[in-house]
């Protein structure tokens, strides 16, 4: 009767064993491969840069592509844009 016991045991132990070994085989992410991952982007070309403040709500936006920055102030539950706040910066 024990030897039944003893065996059972044994055998789900082996089970849960090769069952965690074969998952972990089969787990590869497309991240790990160079090949699948999209090239990285050289150009700056309709990306925006944001900074803000939590003390007056306010923030300032960067084109990246002109280098205009707008200021913006949060009144009324909404963005509103600083009049004659544009900054054009250049290198």
């Amino acid at each position: 009767m024990k030897n039944k016991y003893i065996s059972y045991f044994i055998n789900s132990f082996a089970a849960i064993g090769f069952f965690v070994v074969a998952c972990s085989v089969a787990d590869s992410s497309p991240a790990d491969n160079p090949d699948d991952n999209p090239p990285i982007v050289q150009s700056n070309i309709g990306k925006y840069q944001v900074a803000g403040t939590s003390d007056d709500m306010r923030i300032v936006v960067l084109n990246t592509e002109n280098g205009k920055l707008k200021s913006y102030y949060y009144n009324n539950s909404k963005w509103n844009e600083f009049d004659g706040g544009d900054l054009t910066l250049s290198h």
